[in-house]
């Protein structure tokens, strides 16, 4: 569902979860592969790209490009194989 459908408070709640951002990407891989195969021009892509919500939200209604969002994405997953690690860890010396 759009984001812009829900209002600004769950946009920028969603803008902190890095799934949002890697959905958005993947949404934006696949349409510009059918855009391409269906020979789209640039005038209707952006419409498009935005009633299928994949366009870049931001982070907590700060403009970040795409790329930034998904190191953003990175670290976090990093932080949680760290985290997660650490749990099992001490679970198994016990």
């Amino acid at each position: 569902m759009p984001y812009e459908l829900l209002g600004k408070g769950v946009e920028r709640v969603g803008s902190v979860l890095p799934l949002t951002h890697i959905t958005i990407w993947l949404k934006q891989i696949v349409l510009n592969d059918a855009f391409e195969k269906l020979s789209i021009t640039d005038g209707f892509q952006q419409p498009l790209l935005e009633v299928f919500s994949a366009l870049n939200i931001g982070f907590v209604g700060i403009d970040i490009p795409l790329s930034g969002m998904l190191v953003y994405t990175a670290v976090i997953a990093l932080a949680a194989l760290l985290i997660a690690g650490i749990v099992v860890k001490r679970r198994l010396r016990a």
